[in-house]
């Protein structure tokens, strides 16, 4: 990937780098009942790395009243110029009299006044209402990703790293807490100052002024939680505080459904997950934000599952994340997850699901295909390696694939050209069986979904194939063969009037389409009493692909819909998911039209058992919770006449209860 004509205007220049910043605010002026603006003082240390003129840092919607160098080998000041970039938000510091001398260290000191704005970006304001109705001012960050500049100047770009030393004016009746914890020795009755942080980028910083109570626990280290009351992200993994919306940190053990439990859980785990991936290894640059947000959402399933052993989130995680990333990737538009980006509005866009979803499956496909214990061992030597520090998706490839060659030394398969296949561009092949004798023969092309004017595409994805056979071992997801070029011929790895299937528990982020014999042996074997011995996952696979294959015209609508045809005896959570996420889709365009009430009548035949089976009542189970949810839902929108009534006799029954503590 390279940067491409004009995109490195904005990025700052490499002469200088900081060491460590010491910054004082004094926030919530001019009064804490109506705060519009905060002052600050800012010191940067910064070492020169080659002589230079000029020294360039970002700034935004900051007056900046005054702003000294000091050459720190002589103590002496230097005489400067600013002048200022609006539209890159830089601000320059010239030197009048040379340059400043590679190997030299200066003292850069900028005073100011910032503001705290109410769009939820920078160091912004936020309140909520006491019990008497009072608002309650507060002030917050979120930083992420180009907004530390509006809080201080700063080299506001992940992979320039230094310590920072934060200092924050007391107010009455308010607390500060910031990323570390309160330095003791030096806070006094005017300053809350805080220990200094290790090296970090600038958008990991935060700090809070509020009147919240602040719990603490001196026997392990720091880690605070807080639910903002105003805020745009869903949560921010700063380093040692992290902030969330108060609807995914805060929860009601009578009131919170198993759904909101899992959400609180695997939220506060993928901004635990970031401590490792993105404030230890932060990216070289936002282009690669996925090795930060793909390892976070990756680790929010696996990671949550060695604590809820019963939630199945594995599973769970390839019809929310694996299925979501290949609907969205399936646009001719989608972007790769590592590309070019230079401005604030191109970064902000890369927040997407294909840095979020596709990358944590893709992470998913590399574990299964260099093996669990391959991509641990790999990840420790990458995590040690990158400390600290910054890095891109080769550092990662190089880590792992030591460990991977050291394994394998038989293969002649290299990590990083795997993976670049995947991560540089865009979409995912559909592979398209077809029997041939004892063979079969395969074609990989990329899947495009209701695209009229197909680009011309010679894509190839090296592909890690799996398979299985009728009565085989679905919990065997080591790779077979790999597959390099557009097409691929295999043995045929089932006798030719039994099935097979590809993509074992789909750890390969790709679409299966088979002949017409085989789609029909598959569907006669789930029609039967032996569905079950077909994994969950795989079965949610089937009828992901099924649909996904028949909406955009690769495969008739009368297969796919066959396939649904066994749902009537289907009992698990996760193939249910996987087939009303899909049924959504032709709900939505038959709805208002003459075909409705036989797709409604359909449906509803399909769930009468699941339906009966889970009932109203709640279990301990909580798979058996999101599932009555999920059931329930359908029911009713499809006005099944019990689930209506039912639903409608308990909230009547609530209207009238005492009992309304949740509300």
């Amino acid at each position: 990937i390279t940067i491409n004509e004009g995109m490195d205007e904005y990025r700052l220049p490499t002469h200088v780098v900081p060491l460590e910043y010491k910054l004082e605010l004094d926030p919530l002026l001019p009064d804490i009942s109506d705060p519009t603006y905060f002052n600050g003082i800012v010191t940067i240390k910064v070492q020169v790395v080659t002589e230079t003129h000029v020294i360039v840092l970002h700034y935004d919607d900051l007056n900046i009243s005054s702003c000294s160098v000091t050459d720190l080998e002589n103590n002496n000041d230097t005489e400067i110029a600013i002048s200022m970039v609006e539209e890159y938000n830089f601000y320059k510091i010239n030197n009048v009299e040379g340059t400043f001398e590679e190997g030299k260290e200066y003292s850069i000191e900028i005073m100011y006044e910032g503001y705290h704005r109410d769009d939820m970006a920078g160091f912004y304001r936020s309140s909520y209402k006491d019990e008497d109705g009072n608002t309650r001012w507060l002030a917050t960050t979120q930083f992420q990703a180009t907004s530390a500049r509006r809080a201080f100047p700063c080299f506001d770009e992940p992979g320039i790293k230094a310590t920072f030393e934060i200092s924050i004016s007391r107010k009455s009746g308010l607390g500060a807490i910031s990323n570390m914890e309160l330095d003791e020795e030096t806070t006094d009755d005017e300053w809350y100052r805080f220990k200094t942080t290790p090296p970090m980028s600038t958008y990991l910083v935060a700090f809070i002024v509020s009147d919240f109570e602040y719990g603490s626990d001196e026997n392990t280290l720091k880690m605070d939680e807080v639910a903002v009351p105003d805020f745009s992200a869903g949560a921010m993994e700063n380093w040692g505080l992290c902030t969330y919306r108060e609807r995914l940190i805060l929860f009601h053990e009578s009131a919170s459904t198993a759904q909101h439990k899992q959400s609180i859980a695997t939220v506060v785990a993928h901004e635990f997950a970031h401590q490792w991936f993105g404030d230890l290894v932060s990216p070289e640059w936002w282009n690669y934000l996925w090795l930060n947000e793909g390892f976070a959402t990756y680790f929010e399933s696996f990671g949550t599952a060695l604590v809820e052993t019963e939630w199945r989130l594995p599973e769970q995680f390839v019809v929310r994340y694996v299925h979501s990333a290949l609907s969205a990737d399936s646009s001719a538009s989608s972007g790769t997850m590592t590309r070019d980006v230079a401005s604030p509005s191109s970064i902000r866009s890369l927040f997407d699901t294909i840095s979020y979803s596709k990358a944590g499956s893709v992470i998913r496909m590399m574990e299964h295909f260099v093996t669990t214990d391959v991509f641990k061992r790999g990840l420790n030597k990458y995590l040690i390696a990158r400390n600290h520090s910054d890095a891109n998706e080769d550092h990662l490839y190089e880590a792992i694939n030591e460990e991977f060659q050291a394994s394998n030394p038989e293969l002649n398969v290299d990590v990083k050209e795997v993976m670049y296949t995947w991560t540089r561009q865009a979409g995912y092949p559909v592979l398209t069986i077809t029997a041939s004798g004892n063979n079969l023969e395969i074609t990989q092309k990329r899947f495009l979904l209701g695209t009229l004017q197909r680009p011309r595409e010679d894509r190839v994805w090296t592909i890690p194939l799996t398979y299985v056979a009728q009565d085989g071992d679905f919990t065997d997801t080591k790779t077979k063969q790999w597959m390099k070029e557009a097409t691929e011929s295999i043995t045929r790895p089932s006798d030719q009037d039994k099935w097979y299937m590809l993509n074992v528990q789909q750890t390969g982020f790709y679409r299966v389409n088979y002949d017409a014999e085989n789609w029909q042996r598959l569907i006669d074997y789930l029609n039967s009493d032996e569905y079950d011995k077909i994994h969950p996952v795989n079965r949610a696979q089937l009828l992901d692909d099924a649909l996904m294959l028949a909406r955009e015209g690769e495969l008739d609508y009368e297969v796919a819909l066959d396939l649904t045809n066994y749902l009537d005896r289907e009992t698990d959570y996760i193939p249910w998911y996987a087939a009303l996420s899909n049924l959504a889709y032709l709900k939505r365009r038959l709805i208002g039209t003459d075909n409705y009430e036989s797709f409604r009548t359909y449906i509803l035949k399909k769930i009468d058992s699941i339906y009966n089976s889970l009932g109203f009542e709640d279990s301990d189970q909580h798979v058996d919770k999101l599932h009555r949810s999920l059931i329930l839902t359908w029911a009713c929108e499809l006005d099944h006449e019990e689930c209506v009534a039912i639903s409608k006799e308990k909230f009547n029954s609530f209207r009238t209860s005492s009992s309304k503590e949740y509300f």
